[in-house]
């Protein structure tokens, strides 16, 4: 969504999950009590992107360039992440004994 509000060229809010997720309510409840002073640093026109994260003090005020960048490098360290995994599983699966092999 970072990368397709990059290209749009809209203001948004990127709210950053990192690290554990919080539950639907808990983002309910950050929307709600942040609302007000997000949506006047986005009134700003020179603000482009706030990343937010689920602190009061986790906040940075990005350019669409480094917004794009950031989810880029993120979206590309979460498929190298993922392909380990399924790399790991191949390796574990190959040393497996297969006893139910009709051949």
């Amino acid at each position: 969504m970072v990368l397709a509000a990059c290209e749009t060229g809209v203001r948004f809010i990127w709210f950053d999950q990192r690290r554990r997720s919080p539950t639907k309510l808990e983002t309910a409840f950050i929307f709600l009590r942040q609302w007000d002073s997000w949506e006047e640093e986005l009134s700003d026109p020179s603000v482009q992107c706030l990343k937010v994260g689920r602190g009061d003090r986790t906040r940075e005020v990005l350019s669409i360039d480094q917004a794009r960048r950031r989810a880029a490098r993120r979206f590309r360290d979460s498929q190298r992440g993922r392909a380990r995994v399924q790399e790991h599983k191949n390796l574990s699966q190959q040393g497996r004994l297969r006893f139910n092999d009709d051949e």
